[in-house]
């Protein structure tokens, strides 16, 4: 939530031109995670810039526990998938 409002409140350049929507990147880390219990509850979505590479994180937003897919713009690979928490 914290970064809706440092978003607002910086004066950062636009985000970066990506190959891949939010839909998209969706549906990939639903199909990668499959086999988790908690796959269908994927839906926060943000974009991190590292080191030139554009990586989309995608999380569950459930209560004690989260599965997050670390997804690459540029391939559309999935970099990382990771239950954390207490599940």
């Amino acid at each position: 939530m914290f970064h809706i409002f440092d978003r607002w409140l910086s004066k950062k350049k636009k985000p970066p031109k990506t190959r891949l929507s939010e839909d998209e990147v969706i549906a990939i880390a639903r199909k990668a995670a499959s086999d988790y219990e908690s796959c269908e509850y994927l839906g926060l979505v943000t974009l991190e810039e590292n080191a030139g590479a554009l990586i989309w994180t995608v999380g569950s937003a459930t209560i004690g526990s989260a599965l997050v897919v670390w997804i690459d713009d540029a391939s559309g690979e999935v970099l990382e998938i990771k239950q954390l928490g207490v599940r």
